[in-house]
């Protein structure tokens, strides 16, 4: 091919004939003329193929050509090419000296060159790695030149890139289409099909090298990658890998050890499961590992709970008839969790689950059901779970669950509601606007049945129907004959449960909160979740405004279950949009509803809502505020003048049952709304703190008329020290005269509520305990703080007599073994709800504690039951002591002794001195460790603290009897024990103080000797001794302490069967030379010699003094051997290859259980 610039002659003529000739043999002759060297540069499917000689006649010419020929054209490629060719004559000599790898490289550069001197580019690329840029450059300058060879030079290296041994020629990119062209490479595309036999070897090689012996790795971080990367291999080569032969190894692994192990797996399968046509066959994959799937939705890792039922819900979806109503009923209770991720996957489980059954899989993907439809289709099989489930209360909780994945469902309030009022309401009941609901016919048959639709506030047909009304009445009237009168198709428990879906769906829309107790990890609201709620709550105020009456005037007024749900609903709602929008007639129809209720029951959750709802439509901010409030004081002087003329009729007659029962319902309306509105204007203290004086000096007045005249003068005393501390922190200070009345009240009340606390009757005892509780905590100090030192006046103390009366409520209340014996029979529920109310009266007391209302060595009565009582009050009682400390560290620890003190004490008055063998000294004795343990590791903190302790231990255990012709000697002794439970705290310097201490103490008791066996003493002096005196043997009378080793405590429960020493209970001295070396099976060992310091006089003294009877150590004490020292090497290198040996079998067997549980 010619050069379209003129060459030098001497080029041209250096030219052959033959290059001519292969030039013409082209088949683009025709196209644009490229610059020189451009020939080697085509593409193999633009020129004829060529053979070896042709190539071979092609490079002599170019090097006959010479570097100084043709000087203008050539790229930089070709000039670099030249300038190597100059220089290799000088590295001829070189080249022997090369090394394999630089001749490899000069290989492959020769190699590139040859390649795209062929026109090959992909071949340029593929062996010219170390010349990419030259050979690149040289394309660049070559599509520059001429657009269409060199697009056609890239097309053809982006398909032999590809493994396609086509060639897209110049003829083809012009006469075809892009399809055809593609339709003719795809034909004869056989991408690796032709190595995939050599890759699955490979991919097996790896398999069965690597996987196999690295899945059960030691390193979990390990096993977890062999599970992603076997779902990989799974997922892109699903003809080869998923099989059960593959499969096997992900389900085995559900069995892990770590949670993220298991937690890959289920995410390896969710991939895998999310696929229908892979999941199709994973048949015997899932009838095997199925049980485990579902068992791993309560895993104690959260996260991997969470996948579990993901996972599962991938398989309801995609695989039918695999999960059996077994199954899924273990997941569905999961929507009640208390963890909120957890809570969400279930309730989209049991989404899936029910709209399965309604629509098609594509239907509800789609979401093209129609909304009202789709809503009443949804509750017709939502309700049925949430009744028949045993957390039929917590419908929040449920809602909360379905609210990511069925909020459209359940925000359909037009639907909800019209499934209420579907209905229509009953004779001489108002009339209100109702939803259009149903079929145009039923509408009219509704309307019809009303009456005029043309009065004002009655609902109106819509327009079509009216135009329609002569035909379609007639029609509706005569095809309905034959059928039957349509109800609702929900009963009374639907109703109920239907209503308080409802208010639980406007709760969750309006507040996007979680309920009570369930943890989220999300804390604030987005700009676009803020704008969504706000539209949402404007929607529901718009549509429930006018519905709120009717619904509470449709017989669900009288239904405690319905009524109260439906009275918590204002408070979901915008309520400005009573005067913005001009709807205060459904205002004063809610109120006129809202008095109607309270009228109607007694029932105290229906009394409260009805109070808090009224209190938040008698908001002062509300523009119709004067109006409820007129409401509500013209309610409020009809229940002061009928509590008057009732009980002044029983105070001067007798109590007539009729009239006990109206006047308790009508102090019960006012005691509960006392709670929420102030009523001190009507005067309501004096009436009712007379009926109480009346009840305590006579014992007439029955407690369903105590109780709630105790709760009314309870919250009137509150109301009146509210408007004194907020007049006083608005700067009006109150005049003395209103001080000391208030003062005189509290004072007369508190004495009534004592007075109450030795009551016969357990409820009025309860109610007089919580009152006085909170009437303490209010007037406590902290009244007269914060800028209110004038109602220091106010601030009431707990005398001695009423903490004792206080402590004496907790124990026959709260610390009552009589109690929870009886509860074993009754109802779980009415357990748990018994429990929670011991539980708050127990923190009523505790706050008196903390706030410093009662004296902190009051908390003793609470301490000493730490430990017998901790599963049910651990946690109140664990905060007090934690509380307690920070008020004062040496009052505290003196507390923490007094408990202690009070139980030993009460042990001796029951049993005796038997009661120290008995199992209550070692609870005591436990007790007395947890409280060690609260003194934390900082020993400087609690120095002084525990020094005070120990002392004033020590001399109770040295207490004399109380009576000097009492022969029992020093009782409190073992005391002792318990104080030695403290000594690891101390520091040195005041071991040593307290141990001179002890033996000053020990000599002034000399004489008491003989009377008692002074084992304790001793046991708390080797607690005080310096390490080197320490290691001495324990006395046998120490109790034995429960070793933390479970193979440990093995040993030593056999060994002590056959005759060997034990350690100390809870001791923390240190065990004797040998003690944990027995061996299970085997005779016991000798007691080795201890040393030298055995001889001291403190082991002689223990030996002279006679031991007291006891159950196991205090029996008889082991004499020491007196062997030797010979061969004590020998027996001990015995004693440790005995213990190594039995450690690796220990070892050995727990692997061989963890390959048996993996398999």
């Amino acid at each position: 091919m010619a050069s379209s610039s003129s060459p030098p002659p001497a080029s041209r003529g250096a030219r052959s004939s033959s290059s001519s000739s292969s030039s013409r043999a082209s088949p683009q002759a025709a196209a644009p003329t490229p610059l020189p060297g451009s020939r080697r540069r085509r593409p193999t499917g633009l020129e004829a193929p060529r053979s070896p000689d042709e190539e071979e006649e092609e490079e002599e010419e170019e090097e006959e050509s010479g570097p100084g020929a043709d000087t203008d054209s050539g790229s930089d490629f070709e000039r670099t090419l030249r300038s190597r060719d100059g220089k290799r004559a000088a590295h001829e000599a070189q080249g022997s000296r090369r090394g394999p790898k630089q001749l490899r490289k000069d290989n492959h550069s020769s190699d590139a060159q040859k390649s795209m001197r062929g026109g090959n580019l992909f071949e340029a690329v593929k062996l010219g790695k170390s010349i990419i840029e030259s050979v690149l450059d040289e394309w660049l300058e070559s599509y520059k030149e001429d657009h269409d060879l060199g697009f056609l030079e890239l097309v053809n290296f982006l398909v032999q890139s590809c493994g396609h041994k086509g060639v897209v020629t110049y003829e083809m990119l012009k006469s075809l289409q892009n399809s055809h062209i593609i339709q003719q490479l795809t034909e004869s595309f056989h991408e690796f099909q032709e190595k995939q036999k050599e890759l699955e070897n490979l991919m097996n090689a790896i398999f069965k090298g690597i996987f196999v012996h690295r899945y059960r790795d030691l390193v979990p971080e390990i096993r977890s990658i062999c599970m992603e990367e076997m779902g990989q291999w799974m997922q892109h080569y699903s003809t080869s890998f998923l099989t059960d032969g593959y499969l096997k190894y992900v389900g085995w692994t559900l069995h892990d050890k770590q949670g993220e192990v298991r937690l890959k797996c289920l995410l390896t399968l969710q991939e895998l499961y999310r696929n229908q046509e892979m999941a199709s066959r994973m048949e015997l994959f899932t009838s095997r590992f199925k049980e485990r799937m579902v068992s791993m939705t309560l895993d104690k890792e959260p996260q991997v709970a969470v996948e579990a039922v993901r996972l599962l819900t991938l398989i309801l979806q995609n695989m039918e008839d695999v999960l059996t109503d077994s199954d899924c009923e273990s997941i569905f209770p999961l929507v009640y969790a208390s963890s909120r991720p957890l809570a969400v996957a279930a309730g989209e489980f049991l989404y899936k689950n029910l709209t399965c059954r309604l629509w098609a899989p594509e239907g509800c993907a789609r979401g093209d059901e129609k909304p009202c439809e789709g809503a009443r289709a949804f509750l017709e099989q939502l309700l049925p779970f949430f009744m028949e489930s045993e957390f039929h209360d917590h419908a929040a909780y449920l809602v909360d669950s379905l609210w990511d994945c069925a909020a459209h469902l359940l925000k359909d309030w037009q639907g909800i509601t019209g499934l209420l009022l579907e209905e229509p309401p009953a004779e001489g009941a108002p009339d209100f606007p109702l939803p259009a609901w149903g079929t145009p016919q039923q509408q009219l048959r509704s309307a019809m049945q009303r009456g005029s639709p043309s009065h004002a506030g009655h609902w109106r047909a819509p327009k079509e129907s009216q135009q329609q009304s002569g035909r379609a009445a007639s029609e509706a009237a005569a095809g309905e004959e034959n059928k039957e009168e349509p109800r609702s198709g929900f009963n009374d428990q639907q109703e109920s449960a239907l209503i308080m879906t409802l208010v639980a769906s406007m709760r969750q829309a309006t507040e996007g909160q979680p309920p009570i107790g369930r943890v989220s990890g999300k804390k604030t609201l987005t700009a676009r979740e803020r704008k969504i709620q706000a539209a949402d709550r404007l929607r529901l105020t718009q549509h429930l405004i006018p519905l709120l009456p009717p619904l509470l005037a449709k017989q669900f007024s009288a239904d405690v279950e319905k009524v109260v749900p439906l009275l918590e609903a204002p408070r979901y709602l915008d309520l400005r949009l009573y005067s913005t929008g001009r709807l205060e007639k459904y205002l004063e129809l809610l109120v006129a509803q809202l008095w109607n209720v309270v009228e109607k029951h007694t029932d105290k959750e229906v009394l409260e809502t009805s109070a808090r709802t009224l209190s938040a439509l008698c908001c002062p901010e509300l523009a119709f505020y004067s109006r409820v409030d007129s409401a509500r004081s013209c309610f409020v002087d009809q229940l002061a003048d009928k509590f008057q003329h009732e009980a002044s009729e029983l105070l001067q007659s007798s109590f007539v049952e009729e009239d006990v029962y109206s006047l308790a319902a009508t102090l019960r309306r006012i005691a509960v709304f006392h709670s929420a509105h102030d009523l001190t204007p009507w005067g309501l203290f004096a009436p009712c703190t007379h009926l109480l004086r009346h009840a305590v000096d006579t014992g007439e007045v029955p407690k369903q008329v105590v109780i709630p005249a105790m709760t009314c003068s309870h919250f009137s005393l509150l109301w009146e020290v509210a408007h004194l501390s907020s007049s006083t922190s608005s700067g009006s200070l109150p005049s003395q005269v209103q001080l000391l009345d208030l003062k005189e009240k509290v004072t007369s009340f508190c004495s009534l509520c004592q007075s109450c606390l030795v009551d016969t009757d357990s409820d009025i005892q309860e109610q007089a305990f919580v009152l006085l509780s909170d009437l303490l905590l209010i007037f406590g100090p902290q009244l007269a703080r914060r800028g209110q030192e004038v109602l220091q006046v106010l601030v009431c103390k707990a005398e001695p007599a009423l903490q004792s009366q206080l402590a004496g409520f907790l124990m026959d209340h709260i610390f009552s073994h009589t109690e929870a014996c009886e509860m074993d029979h009754e109802d779980k529920e009415l357990q748990i709800e018994a429990l929670h109310q011991r539980r708050s009266l127990l923190a009523g007391f505790c706050k008196l504690i903390v706030y410093g209302v009662v004296e902190l060595s009051a908390a003793s009565d609470v301490f000493k039951h730490y430990a017998k009582f901790y599963n049910d009050y651990g946690d109140i009682i664990k905060e007090t002591l934690n509380r307690a400390r920070q008020i004062d560290r040496t009052e505290w620890a003196h507390t923490l002794l007094l408990s202690l003190q009070q139980l030993l004490t009460q042990l001796l008055l029951e049993q005796g001195l038997a009661g120290i063998e008995s199992s209550a000294f070692l609870e005591i004795r436990d007790l007395a460790r947890r409280f060690s343990l609260l003194f934390g590791l900082h020993r400087l903190q609690y120095r002084s603290a525990l020094v005070k302790l120990h002392k004033d231990g020590i001399k109770f255990a040295f207490e004399e009897p109380a009576s000097p012709s009492s022969k029992l000697g020093l009782v409190n002794l073992p005391f002792l024990e318990l104080l030695s439970e403290f000594s690891p705290r101390l520091l040195h310097p005041d071991k040593a103080l307290l141990l001179s201490y002890l033996n000053t103490m020990s000599q002034a008791h000399a004489s008491h000797q003989g009377e008692l066996c002074w084992a304790s003493v001793v046991v708390y002096r080797h607690s005080l001794s310096p390490p080197e005196d320490a290691a001495a043997p324990q006395p046998c009378s120490a109790a034995k302490k429960i070793p933390g080793s479970a193979a440990k405590r093995k040993r030593l429960d056999e060994s002590s069967v056959l005759g060997s020493p034990t350690p100390s209970s809870s001791s923390r001295l240190q065990t004797p030379l040998l003690t944990s070396t027995a061996l299970k099976g085997r005779p016991p060992l000798l007691i080795l010699p201890a040393g030298p310091q055995e001889s001291s006089s403190e082991p002689e003294f223990v030996h002279r003094v006679p031991p007291l009877d006891s159950q196991h150590s205090r029996e008889a004490c082991p004499s020491q051997s007196q062997q030797d020292g010979s061969g004590l090497g020998q027996r001990l290198d015995r004693l440790i290859l005995m213990e190594e040996t039995e450690d690796k079998q220990e070892s050995t067997g727990e692997e061989e259980d963890g390959a048996e549980f993996m398999e």
